[in-house]
């Protein structure tokens, strides 16, 4: 065997050996969070998500939908311009019509559109109810379908704004992720309530409907 050979083998069994160790060194975030989480007392509980809870989730995401704000405005901006052209130029007054329509969908009927969309979709394909069991620590949520065994957790750090009414907490993750509490499932709701205002209402991220 050339020394070249031989030097090419040592050089690919090392490679392999740092590879290896590379892996025995990666710790998974999620295991480390998962086994912190398992061993904090927290608050737990198990809701039902039924089918008009499915719906109201549904229209809130719709009217709080940050996307859709922009896209309004934006209609509204245009809509304005329209009339406003059409009076300084004293013509094309059809654009005074136009730019009107464009208004009231934008501010009226934009978002009732969608409204309707959502639960004649609900209403004509209802949803099983979802069991979710739920478990919150000091630093880490979980919230997993019960039929599930290990779906990843949630960080509060990923969470950038909370919203409550009367029946739910909603939680943002981001644009699509949306985690839902049901607030007369939970026996410790005042004690959840008081750990997400402390949390958020000093980053101005708390709000109340």
């Amino acid at each position: 065997m050339s020394e070249e050979l031989k030097e090419e083998i040592i050089q690919e069994q090392n490679e392999e050996s740092t590879i290896e160790e590379q892996v025995e060194e990666y710790v998974d975030p999620q295991k480390e969070a998962k086994e912190e989480l398992e061993q904090e007392t927290g608050i737990e509980f198990t809701q039902t998500l039924n089918k008009e809870d499915i719906l109201e989730m549904n229209i809130f995401l719709v009217k709080h939908d940050s996307s859709a704000f922009v896209k309004r405005s934006f209609l509204v901006f245009v809509g304005i311009l329209f009339i406003v052209m059409s009076i300084i130029n004293k013509n094309n007054y059809y654009m005074i019509a136009l730019g009107s329509v464009l208004v009231i969908y934008a501010t009226v009927l934009y978002t009732l559109l969608r409204v309707v969309y959502v639960k004649k979709r609900i209403s004509s394909n209802p949803p099983e109810p979802l069991e979710i069991n739920v478990k919150i620590g000091s630093k880490h949520i979980k919230y997993q379908l019960a039929e599930e065994t290990d779906s990843p957790i949630v960080a509060f750090s990923h969470v950038y704004k909370v919203v409550k009414n009367k029946e739910y907490l909603y939680l943002f993750i981001n644009r699509f992720s949306i985690i839902v509490f049901k607030l007369d499932s939970i026996e410790q709701k005042e004690e959840l309530l008081q750990l997400v205002k402390e949390r958020y209402m000093p980053r101005k991220a708390y709000f109340e409907k």
